[in-house]
């Protein structure tokens, strides 16, 4: 029987998971027509089962010191992980978001292979689909492409297989030159903790930051887990409004998001009576460190930074200079590719002893902030053009709040994850970082607009920065291909 040993961090992500945290990333795509079904379920033959862990499940080694494996599940059937739904009436987006909530804080079944499309027949004028795929399948990244290579740029094309077997796990892949070295070979090389202390100073002092920083202020954001979710999604937002207004701030698109979620996380813990003063509140943002020509390969190569949200700051003009100051402080460092190789080493680790790394490195967040780049063309699957798209990372220790980016035709959706007994109302945080983004696009438009050729918003990075913005200041070097991922995962 074919099998494939699990990597380290691949690992990690299937010990992460518990009853109350399923580490399943959750994607919804609204469909502007009802699908063919059998038409779907040829698509996902082709599309999606050609990459052999889609028909795999995994195992747990014989001895504890092996790895798991990905194994050929000789009982698999398709009518497991590709079922129809309906939704509860009136059958609108609420009651869309209620479904959504529920298969999100629902485990896959660890003895099948771990994904699963369900199908809702009727939606408004069309229909949906809820995409949920284990972290411990791939990054945010290689989950985006491969749950798009779902969808085509016309709606006749045929459900051929589309090269996926190019994205089945590669070895090493050698950085791009203009990398810097040092970071690349911590990607390249994961070593063990111990050799962390020799990797110099700065690779020193982004663990000491990490682990031995102190915790998060206990706000209203961190209540008690709960294996109850809740998910709501904003309406549009036009991508060239935010780039407007990134313009005219001398900043980037970024930059502008960020500004946005920081506005409104204060407004939620205002709304609340929380004092504000000096409230340490840091997102985790996972980072994608896979070079170019690498999307479509599975398994997980990420990394992560904490960066301090500048909640504490009032009026959004402060707020987006405090908030582009601290991810400039970010250019240069080494945090992204360190945490990387902390998680290969805590991927070897008993799987009692991963619980509580994990949960000491989450003490030091609030919320998982994630913004992905997708396609800027429209798209269609099995034939009905896809109107909307949102995705979200799971969450993990004790952060019991996600926020997800995404950007798709032209537009773009935030989404909100959260534990109940965190934030009941999700739509709540949605609405107030409409409100802040409003306030911010308004008074960018009072400022004068710099050249054409000084715009450093042209383009949507995929992530929330890139590993070139992490390792060099080189602003013409060519960047890997990222995204955050599912992930910016």
């Amino acid at each position: 029987m074919a099998k494939e040993h699990l990597t380290n961090i691949d690992t990690l992500m299937l010990r992460v998971e518990d009853d109350v945290n399923p580490n399943h990333g959750t994607g919804v795509m609204v469909l502007g027509a009802p699908l063919d079904f059998e038409r779907l379920e040829q698509t996902i033959v082709a599309r999606l089962l050609c990459f052999a862990r889609f028909r795999r499940r995994v195992v747990e080694p014989l001895l504890p010191w092996r790895p798991p494996s990905w194994q050929d599940d000789p009982d698999f059937d398709l009518r497991y992980h590709l079922q129809k739904a309906s939704l509860s009436p009136p059958g609108d987006q609420a009651s869309l978001q209620e479904l959504v909530s529920l298969l999100a804080g629902t485990p896959l079944d660890l003895d099948r292979p771990l994904w699963q499309v369900h199908y809702i027949e009727s939606y408004g004028p069309g229909s949906a689909l809820i995409c949920r795929v284990h972290h411990s399948l791939a990054d945010g990244v290689a989950l985006m492409h491969v749950i798009l290579s779902l969808a085509d740029p016309d709606p006749g094309v045929s459900q051929e297989p589309d090269g996926c077997s190019a994205g089945e796990p590669k070895g090493r892949t050698r950085a791009p030159g203009n990398l810097v070295r040092k970071g690349w070979d911590l990607l390249a090389n994961p070593p063990s903790s111990a050799e962390l202390a020799g990797l110099g100073r700065d690779a020193v002092a982004a663990v000491q930051e990490l682990m031995l920083s102190p915790p998060d202020a206990n706000t209203a954001l961190r209540g008690s887990r709960s294996e109850i979710k809740r998910v709501a999604w904003s309406g549009p937002i036009p991508l060239v409004d935010i780039k407007a207004a990134g313009s005219r701030l001398r900043g980037t698109v970024n930059d502008v998001l960020l500004a946005a979620v920081s506005g409104a996380l204060r407004r939620y813990l205002q709304d609340r009576g929380e004092p504000l003063v000096d409230v340490r509140l840091r997102a985790l943002v996972p980072i994608s460190l896979r070079p170019s020509g690498t999307e479509r390969d599975l398994g997980n190569r990420i990394g992560i930074v904490l960066l301090p949200m500048p909640v504490d700051v009032a009026g959004p003009l402060d707020r987006f200079r405090e908030l582009k100051r601290r991810m400039d402080e970010y250019k240069g460092t080494l945090e992204a590719p360190v945490v990387y190789a902390a998680m290969n080493t805590f991927g070897r680790a008993p799987s009692g002893v991963v619980g509580p790394l994990v949960d000491h490195l989450c003490s030091r967040a609030t919320v998982v902030v994630t913004n992905v780049k997708g396609p800027q063309k429209p798209l269609y699957l099995a034939g009905a053009p896809l109107e909307e798209f949102m995705f979200w990372i799971p969450r993990f220790g004790g952060i019991g709040l996600g926020i997800g980016i995404l950007s798709y035709n032209g537009q773009v959706r935030v989404g909100v994850i959260s534990d109940r007994d965190v934030v009941s109302d999700p739509q709540a945080v949605i609405t107030a970082f409409q409100q802040e983004f409003d306030a911010l696009l308004a008074l960018a438009l009072t400022l004068e607009a710099p050249p054409a050729e000084a715009d450093p918003t042209a383009e949507l990075d995929d992530t929330l920065t890139t590993l070139d913005q992490l390792l060099t200041n080189d602003a013409g070097s060519q960047k890997p291909a990222t995204t955050s991922r599912f992930e910016q995962e």
